[in-house]
């Protein structure tokens, strides 16, 4: 480092316009030279001015932050304070480069989709009625995420920096994919689908490892639940099942059909489907027949409206149904 740089650097540091990086190069600089005999002082210039210009900077006392030529009795001490203070400041910068808690970002979608791209260039589609926090920027071994609501994941691979998805049920594990993962609270259901890549599904605890998905399989994580005498609880139940797709070719996966603007989907009950009509288009379905809550249809819709859902569904297995106010009961 030349003087140039050593006196820009001091400058910045009383200015309070020097960066995290900047203090830690200016603080290793000159705590790894004040003792030593190496001291050029027609490179660093003369140390107790610099040492003078840092404690300005720190306000330790007039008598430390002034000494003179005449003053030989000061700077033993000067030299001790210098290196107390600058290992206070050193331990400082390792203690936020390493220590501290990241700053978390937090997109929340609302009745409308959205695209983020997180720190490392990874892609996150957020489905309505979705949140994601995620740090300013990835440190350490890994890149971890918390998620709630249902999202499609591109995920930038980096064989050394595992990308971890947290949801409240479970962890998903990877290190460059495509996946789909439908985590939203009032879901009975916690779903993973791997378009390509491999996933592996964690206990939330990073304990146990439920699963390790191939491409165009889907885990699915029932959460606990109450037996039907309300007494105790029951175990989360767990399986792999194959991707299904809507269209003969099996090109268009269901799990992702949303992404295209579609509302799609294959053997669901009733009262699933409600529920997603209901997050979709902000209308409640209340069932006075439980029969009817539980049929289940086949079906992929664009642009149709809540009354002509209905109507077609209607088609397919008979039900009766009335608007009351904003929500529409069926019976």
């Amino acid at each position: 480092m030349d003087k140039k740089t050593l006196d820009n650097l001091i400058d910045k540091w009383s200015n309070n316009s020097i960066t995290i990086e900047e203090k830690e190069i200016l603080m290793n600089y000159y705590n790894s030279y004040q003792f030593s005999t190496e001291w050029d002082n027609t490179v660093m210039g003369n140390p107790d001015e610099i040492g003078d210009r840092l404690f300005k900077k720190m306000d330790i006392g007039t008598p430390l932050a002034t000494p003179t030529k005449n003053a030989s009795f000061w700077k033993p001490l000067y030299r001790v304070a210098a290196a107390a203070i600058l290992f206070f400041c050193l331990s400082w910068v390792v203690y936020t480069a390493f220590f501290e808690a990241p700053t978390y970002l937090i997109v929340e979608t609302g009745k409308e989709t959205k695209d983020v791209v997180l720190p490392d260039g990874t892609k996150v589609t957020m489905n309505v009625n979705s949140k994601l926090s995620y740090p300013k920027r990835f440190e350490n071994h890994r890149r971890d995420v918390i998620f709630e609501g249902e999202g499609f994941f591109e995920v930038k691979s980096d064989s050394m920096h595992p990308f971890v998805v947290a949801t409240p049920q479970m962890k998903v594990r990877v290190l460059g994919t495509a996946f789909n993962l439908k985590a939203y609270a009032d879901d009975p259901l916690v779903e993973t689908s791997l378009l390509h890549g491999k996933v592996e599904v964690l206990s939330k605890d990073e304990k146990y490892t439920y699963s390790t998905l191939e491409p165009l399989e889907k885990f699915v994580f029932e959460k606990v639940s109450v037996d039907k005498a309300g007494l105790t609880e029951v175990k989360p139940q767990m399986e792999v099942l194959p991707v299904q797709f809507i269209d003969q070719a099996n090109t268009a996966p269901v799990d992702v059909a949303w992404k295209e603007g579609k509302f799609a989907f294959i053997s669901t009950t009733f009262t699933d489907v409600a529920r997603e009509i209901k997050r979709r288009y902000g209308v409640e379905l209340v069932f006075l027949n439980k029969e009817v809550a539980a049929y289940k249809y086949s079906a992929s819709f664009e642009q149709e409206s809540v009354e002509e859902i209905l109507h077609a569904l209607n088609l397919v297995k008979s039900f009766s149904y009335r608007k009351e106010g904003d929500r529409i009961v069926i019976y």
